[in-house]
């Protein structure tokens, strides 16, 4: 026999090693994530939440789905009260971003 006549087995040994790590690391994660649902599902959804917490993400999603319609039309705006109306166009002028940021540099 030839000593070191085969090269390719030692790229075929580290090719088998880092596969056979790959898939022992899947495995661990695996029954990790398993665990992870099983306790999540126990919880009703919430596994780090308290009851508190529970109830207000259970609030915000459903006031998330709420929306509000914005009025932009100048007949709609019209059909207000005139000091609505005033208001609304007050705050839709182009400068008003501008003195808004003003008093806020202002006030510190």
């Amino acid at each position: 026999p030839i000593q070191d006549n085969k090269p390719f087995m030692g790229l075929f040994f580290v090719v088998i090693v880092i596969v056979c790590s790959f898939f022992s690391l899947n495995l661990v994660v695996s029954v990790v994530v398993d665990n992870f649902n099983d306790i999540k599902a126990m919880k009703d959804g919430s596994v780090f939440m308290t009851a508190e917490q529970n109830i207000w993400a259970s609030n915000y999603r459903f006031l998330s789905k709420i929306t509000l319609e914005a009025v932009t039309t100048d007949a709609e705006l019209q059909r207000m009260h005139r000091v609505r109306y005033y208001c609304v166009r007050i705050v839709q002028h182009s400068a008003f971003n501008s003195f808004v940021m003003l008093c806020i540099i202002a006030n510190a």
